[in-house]
């Protein structure tokens, strides 16, 4: 299902799917950075207090099956076009969602070699993701996180506002971020290896609000940050960051399984607070403060 260029609007009703077997392409399919939007969220999206559970909200699969066909994204068969590689602009209000990579690309975001793949380099990226609502479940391929960007692509812009968020990653990448490589030899994109790494600007804020993000435990990739370059630590991290909703006070926990963890130094927080882990697993989460102020140190989710 195609909706580039447009503005388009999902509202999710009974249990759909749509899945894409053909190399190089996608599911849902959303090419190019232009200023269009799409939107997937439940029926009852709006209505106040409404929390998204299995029994009362539509649901979405989204999966690749080939090799390098994307959940929810750009496609790869166009990166090199500039006006259609790239992803941008979408916003999930709510809905049960479940995307799933083919192997070599991320499940939600831009694709594998959308900023530079081999000569012709579109510099283009994953941006402004926003999650508002809902269960979403992220699991991307080999070298490609399940949030973010695939392969050597950037992310500029995720915002978790509300709702549930389990997202994982492939080898050298994180749950939440750019993509990474298995080799730190950069042949054919030499002119933008100090880039096509970077991460910028993810920000999980609210109350109602809990993120679990998984690394590769076997290329030591952390939850949420920057795709690697073999064993190398190439892109640069800026505003990674918990914000809590007033009244609320926030919690980040770095474990190495999602069973064994601790909370890191500043939990609980109650103003923003830098996300910086470097272990398989992260949680971001907030909870409610005491009625006189007074913060409590939850022991689990």
């Amino acid at each position: 299902m195609d909706v580039s260029h447009a503005n388009v609007t999902i509202t999710l009703a009974g249990n759909n799917m749509l899945s894409c077997g053909i190399q190089n392409y996608g599911a849902l399919v959303k090419d190019g950075m232009d200023k269009t939007e799409l939107i997937i969220q439940c029926e009852h999206a709006g209505e106040k207090g409404h929390q998204c559970d299995k029994d009362t909200c539509g649901s979405l699969q989204a999966k690749g099956t080939e090799m390098h066909a994307t959940a929810i994204g750009n496609i790869i068969a166009n990166r090199t076009v500039k006006e259609e590689s790239g992803f941008s602009n979408l916003t999930i209000k709510g809905g049960i969602i479940n995307a799933q990579a083919g192997e070599h690309n991320c499940a939600i975001g831009a694709a594998c070699g959308s900023y530079a793949n081999g000569g012709i380099d579109t510099k283009q990226y994953a941006k402004n993701i926003r999650i508002e609502g809902g269960i979403i479940t992220a699991k991307g391929g080999t070298l490609c996180a399940g949030i973010g960007g695939g392969k050597v692509t950037p992310v500029d812009g995720i915002y978790i506002t509300g709702g549930t968020v389990y997202a994982s990653g492939g080898s050298y990448s994180p749950g939440i971020g750019s993509g990474g490589t298995g080799t730190d030899d950069f042949e054919g994109f030499e002119a933008v290896q100090d880039q096509c790494y970077n991460v910028s600007n993810i920000v999980i804020s609210g109350g109602n609000t809990l993120v679990r993000a998984v690394g590769h435990e076997q290329t030591s990739m952390p939850g949420i940050g920057c795709g690697k370059a073999g064993n190398t630590v190439v892109g640069t991290a800026s505003n990674i960051c918990a914000v809590p909703d007033a009244g609320y006070q926030g919690y980040i926990q770095d474990g190495t399984s999602e069973t064994e963890y601790e909370f890191t130094g500043e939990s609980p927080f109650q103003q923003k607070q830098e996300i910086k882990v470097d272990k398989y697993f992260t949680m971001v989460y907030f909870g409610p403060m005491t009625l006189n102020g007074t913060p409590i140190r939850m022991i689990d989710a």
